[in-house]
């Protein structure tokens, strides 16, 4: 099994679909232990995009973003730091685009999927579809409690 190639910057390109600033793997070591921002970049063996992992642990955030084939954020994961040794998944977004042209951005998707998850089990899900002229429409909100363990 091939594992990933990891290389770190300090923010993403989404208009480049390339890594902002490049650090060291040392510079986000650094970054990482004092709470700063920084981006570990990880190009995967048969994949033609790498996931993207931001972490700004005095915001006590970390957030894994996948992109699709054209380089465009499609899925995105965010965690919310607990403590020293776990992260509690707190929101996911799922975007989709219009069409293939690569460089759009967050805001041209076409459709928004978001979820959020509360520490208390709660789960609320709503749903965005962007008509002509830019403007969104949500298409449906739900509160749900996840059955506790």
């Amino acid at each position: 099994m091939n594992s990933a190639e990891t290389a770190y910057c300090f923010r993403w390109s989404s208009r480049r679909s390339r890594p902002g600033s490049p650090i060291t793997e040392e510079e986000a070591r650094e970054r990482g232990e004092s709470g700063e921002e920084f981006t570990a970049v990880a190009v995967r063996p048969g994949q033609p995009t790498p996931a993207l992992v931001t972490v700004v642990w005095k915001n006590a955030y970390a957030a894994t973003r996948f992109l699709d084939e054209h380089g465009r954020e499609s899925v995105k994961y965010v965690f919310e730091r607990v403590d020293e040794e776990r992260l509690f998944l707190h929101r996911v977004f799922i975007r989709t685009y219009p069409d293939e042209r690569p460089g759009l951005m967050l805001g041209d998707a076409v459709r928004v999927e978001e979820m959020r998850i509360g520490l208390d089990g709660c789960v609320s899900a709503r749903k965005e579809q962007a008509h002509p002229r830019g403007k969104r429409h949500q298409e449906g909100k739900r509160r749900t409690r996840l059955a506790s363990s």
